[in-house]
């Protein structure tokens, strides 16, 4: 796969249930993580019980996480967190990895960020965590 553009990974939201979708501030760093823990299963073989034991596993709870920072484009994206922060409401995302596809899920807003330089931009810090089952559907 040819590298791509750390530009084109863009994390969207949509204020209309998943139809349409928009950036989610000006992001210029993100951070994307899938999460799954494993639910050790293993059992004595009661036929040989001295035997080599080998492990098995199961998976656990899964989850996604994503992160950012960057500038706020407009007063409605950092509404929109603000909002899903202090009310404990949820974003619709998509976000976009060119070349390999889409993630699209309900995510939960961890914590919003704001920071500044004395004579630099405002700066926004974001974490999110998946409130449900997040689907991915390959780039075509």
């Amino acid at each position: 796969m040819p590298k791509q553009n750390a530009r084109a990974l863009l994390v969207q939201y949509s204020t209309d249930g998943g139809t349409t979708y928009e950036p989610l501030a000006g992001l210029t760093t993100r951070n994307i993580s899938l999460n799954g823990n494993l639910v050790d299963i293993t059992s004595i073989n009661t036929a040989d019980p001295g035997g080599t034991v080998w492990r098995e596993t199961i998976a656990g709870i899964q989850s996604m996480d994503v992160s950012g920072n960057g500038f706020f484009e407009s007063k409605t994206q950092f509404q929109a967190l603000i909002d899903a922060k202090n009310d404990g409401t949820y974003l619709d995302l998509q976000i976009t990895c060119p070349g390999l596809g889409d993630f699209t899920g309900t995510f939960a807003v961890g914590t919003v960020g704001l920071g500044g330089e004395l004579e630099g931009a405002i700066t926004q810090t974001v974490e999110l965590q998946s409130s449900g089952a997040v689907t991915f559907t390959p780039e075509v």
